[in-house]
Parts: C-alpha cells; structure tokens; sequence
C-alpha cells in the first residue's frame, strides 16, 4: 500500500490514547489538581504478531 491510510488500523491506537489520557485526568481529578502540566506520551507496539498496543501518558497534576 502506497500513501494509503487504514481507518480501521487508526481507530484503536486513537482509542488506547483516549482511555489513558481519561484515566490519567480522573486520577488528578481524584487528587484534586485542576490542571496537568507536561504531558509526555510514549507508545510501543509488541507482541510475536506485533498484535498489542502499550499507550503510557504521564503529567504533573
């Protein structure tokens, strides 16, 4: 495939990203932190069939 996007491909790494940055923002809510300063994501594919997804996203609260 040449210059060709896949949506289907694109949709879970998107949702992945989603969900950590949600739960990263209920854990500073929990704390009681109105901001998150810093942002660093990492991503990584793995797997024998590279069939897993690792999405982690910290921040200062």
């Amino acid at each position: 495939m040449v210059g060709g996007r896949s949506r289907s491909y694109e949709k879970e790494p998107r949702k992945a990203r989603e969900e950590a940055f949600g739960q990263m923002v209920q854990g500073a809510r929990e704390l009681g932190a109105d901001a998150i300063l810093g942002i660093h994501w990492e991503t990584e594919v793995v797997g024998e069939k590279q069939s897993a997804l690792i999405v982690c996203v910290s921040g200062t609260a």
